[in-house]
């Protein structure tokens, strides 16, 4: 959302998306990090999901890849 009016200098696209537990995968998401002073898009903190759950474990992949808690 947004994405084609990101500075086409000053601002960083990344791309991220991870394999939740008894998905068979997402969608990527794209995200625009640029200048405080840009008027499109919301901060990370207004995004949905965020911030994410803290794990009681560190999230490893099982056999299947899907990410989940993990005793050490």
């Amino acid at each position: 959302m947004n994405l084609d009016k990101v500075p086409e200098a000053g601002a960083l696209i990344t791309i991220g998306f991870a394999k939740p537990q008894g998905g068979t995968g997402g969608y990527a998401r794209y995200i625009a990090i640029c200048p405080q002073n840009w008027k499109y898009g919301v901060s990370v903190l207004e995004s949905p999901g965020v911030p994410l759950p803290k794990q009681p474990y560190p999230l490893k992949r099982d056999k299947n890849g899907v990410l989940k808690p993990t005793k050490p």
